[in-house]
């Protein structure tokens, strides 16, 4: 039996993205056994994944606070390692290019490696190599999908793959209920958060979105979604009083406003939505994830790596990468064609 290893040490979206390449992967070799080595905080996006046999998961040392803590994530990783070597892998797939990412595959004891590379030195490292330069325009589930031929035909690339936890979504649901949710209602999901300045859209912005959202449909909800925390936190800044601003000047039972704690939560209240409005990031990948239909703000961002994969979706930009000049008119237009278009 052969046994594969897929590396991938990035965000929520790039471990998404990669969730295409792993069906293609199990696809060519359906008996094989398939492992992924992921971090804590990208771990979510693929668990319970069908094509996976097993996750292997480590700590990033910079994510915990304390001498002692650290110290754990350095044993823990000590340990996992151990583990992985004794699997004795006939390949490791190196999603995220970098000597990091080759240092992780050797240390787990795996000879043959298929990766990106950047420099000569890195390419010698690798079984199976291809240049990032070779990458550019293409998506990202494409360019992870350049690692098959490696062992096996090169295939179409499927949309991405993102299992719900069962049980969270049960307790989601029930709290949206108790919000005045109905299983009857048609809901669309707006996310008022943005890592980068430039896809960011403005408060006032979002209020009147919301506000003509609702107006025009009777039987419609909006499931209000934002990064969790307070502004003024330095290490995880979120947008709480955005939301709670939100909130308050739309005052609308239609708008239900549910704070996500953890990824799981996050995913759960976006399998609840018909159409999802965000800015581009990990959340408008969980959409795509969960194949609803998207209508996504690029600002500085690279739209032909990043667009929602495998899913009916509109991208608002302009010249300027800067998404707060974008007219609520003009999101409105496109949601209409977004939200009547078969699927």
């Amino acid at each position: 039996m052969k046994r594969f290893l897929v590396v991938r040490r990035d965000n929520i979206g790039d471990l998404l993205c990669t969730t295409p390449f792993i069906s293609n992967l199990r696809a060519s070799s359906p008996d094989a056994e398939i492992d992924v080595l992921v971090n804590s905080y990208n771990y979510d996006a693929i668990k319970n994944n069908p094509d996976v046999n097993h996750i292997y998961v480590y700590e990033k040392a910079k994510h915990v606070s304390g001498v002692r803590a650290k110290l754990l994530t350095y044993v823990n990783r000590i340990k996992m390692m151990i583990a992985l070597k004794a699997k004795h892998y006939d390949y490791a797939f190196l999603c995220s290019p970098g000597e990091r990412t080759i240092r992780l595959a050797k240390q787990a004891g795996v000879k043959n490696m298929a990766g990106f590379y950047r420099s000569e030195q890195e390419k010698q490292e690798l079984t199976y190599s291809v240049s990032l330069s070779d990458c550019k325009g293409k998506h990202e589930a494409e360019r992870v999908n350049l690692l098959l031929p490696s062992v096996a035909t090169q295939a179409s690339i499927p949309p991405m793959t993102l299992k719900v936890e069962a049980s969270v979504e049960n307790i989601v649901l029930t709290e949206l209920q108790q919000l005045g949710l109905s299983k009857s209602d048609e809901v669309i999901g707006v996310h008022v958060s943005a890592r980068k300045p430039s896809n960011r859209w403005t408060t006032e912005k979002y209020i009147s979105l919301i506000q003509a959202l609702l107006s025009e449909a009777p039987q419609r909800k909006v499931l209000l979604f934002w990064s969790p925390g307070s502004a003024s936190n330095k290490t995880h800044p979120g947008d709480d009083e955005k939301a709670k601003e939100i909130v308050e000047r739309v005052n609308s039972n239609a708008l239900i406003a549910h704070k996500t704690s953890n990824l799981q939560q996050l995913i759960a209240m976006t399998q609840r939505v018909d159409l999802y409005i965000c800015s581009d990031g990990g959340a408008m990948h969980v959409a795509a994830g969960l194949h609803k239909k998207v209508l996504c703000f690029f600002g500085d961002s690279d739209i032909s790596q990043w667009y929602p994969w495998g899913v009916s979706h509109r991208l608002m930009t302009n010249e300027s990468k800067d998404v707060s000049i974008i007219e609520v008119e003009s999101v409105i237009s496109v949601f209409k064609e977004l939200y009547d278009e078969e699927l």
